[in-house]
């Protein structure tokens, strides 16, 4: 049984499975040798949030409509030679952060 809680109220409960099940597998862990300009392309047209990043690594998350294979085809199109591509559910770092900003919509919209 998980529970994250935010400003002392309780943002998410449950199984921890069913937690990062909710929010689906849109994250996705890269690492390749290369140029890496196209992750600033993906953010800017808002297919992609940057989670983490350094020299030849990358998480993202990926926006609700965009395909993972977009932004693997972006960093093939760029010229990165990409080794590992993962998809999966995102950390509970990030899953902590959508809960709490999904929330606080929810309480200033009175939804």
């Amino acid at each position: 049984e998980a529970g994250l809680s935010a400003r002392g109220r309780v943002e998410l409960s449950g199984a921890l499975s069913e937690v990062k099940r909710r929010f689906g597998s849109n994250t996705l862990t890269l690492r390749f040798d290369g140029p890496d300009a196209w992750l600033d392309a993906l953010a800017a047209h808002g297919a992609i949030e940057i989670e983490s990043r350094s020299r030849g690594a990358a998480e993202v998350l990926l926006a609700d409509e965009t395909p993972a294979r977009q932004v693997l085809e972006a960093a093939l199109a760029a010229g990165a030679d990409v080794a590992h591509f993962e998809r999966h559910e995102p950390p509970l770092s990030v899953i902590y952060k959508l809960a709490v900003e999904e929330g606080g919509e929810r309480r200033s919209t009175g939804a």
